[in-house]
């Protein structure tokens, strides 16, 4: 079993808060790579009804969002809750210690080309997403802004396809040739690239086309879609 401070995955409790298919993907997704699925319990928030601002669920986030990782100690009977996907990612790969999703910590180029690139996702990736998102989706009409949705497309496509696409014209893997194969940076991007192809903005991106076709016919992708839904 993993370790966290000491706690083994067998004495926690963890309960992931989430609404197909938010941000709560990444979650599930690098849940089933690591092989620790069965140890998650999924409780569905239905932004859309509201359910993300009902009293109860505020106390456990303020913020109101998802995704919510509430993490249970049975054998110190303490609780913490925990938001941001990139960080519920990287709580999880600390369950599983020795796991190839990421580079050892003594591998210095690996692990500042890892660190950079699951951040890219959150840190860059994501607001320009949630931008478009907002003004083409979510708000009433009257509050919609088409300039700012299309600023975020071009700069989704002038800057972030630009960057990645550099990296994986050469490589199958964003953190390549630092660290050899499929990681956890993966995972962070792989969800955002899945959220941008809705938005048509990988097109005239073949090699980003292609890398996230492979990353779609991953087993554990597939099953966390199969457990979550689909865009």
């Amino acid at each position: 079993m993993g370790t966290v401070a000491g706690s083994t995955l067998s004495n926690l409790a963890l309960t992931l808060y989430h609404m197909p298919p938010t941000r709560s993907t990444r979650a599930v997704w690098l849940a089933h790579e690591l092989g620790i699925c069965d140890a998650i319990k999924l409780k569905a928030i239905n932004v859309f009804a509201g359910e993300h601002l009902s009293s109860e669920f505020r106390q456990l986030n303020p913020m109101a969002a998802i995704p919510l990782l509430r993490i249970h100690d049975k054998r110190t009977n303490q609780t913490v809750n925990m938001t941001e996907s990139g960080a519920i990612c990287s709580f999880l790969l600390q369950l599983v210690p020795h796991n190839r999703l990421q580079p050892a910590q003594n591998d210095v180029l690996a692990m500042a080309t890892f660190t950079r690139f699951c951040w890219f996702a959150p840190g860059s990736m994501d607001p320009l997403l949630w931008t478009i998102r907002r003004h083409e989706e979510l708000l009433p009409g009257s509050h919609r802004d088409s300039r700012s949705a299309q600023r975020a497309r071009t700069e989704f496509r002038q800057k972030v396809v630009r960057v990645l696409d550099a990296v994986l014209r050469e490589w199958e893997y964003v953190c390549e040739p630092y660290f050899m194969g499929f990681s956890c940076a993966d995972v962070l991007i792989g969800y955002a690239l899945w959220w941008a192809d809705r938005y048509q903005l990988l097109e005239g991106s073949t090699t980003l086309v292609a890398y996230l076709g492979r990353l779609r016919e991953r087993e554990a992708f597939r099953k966390a879609i199969a457990r979550v839904g689909s865009l």
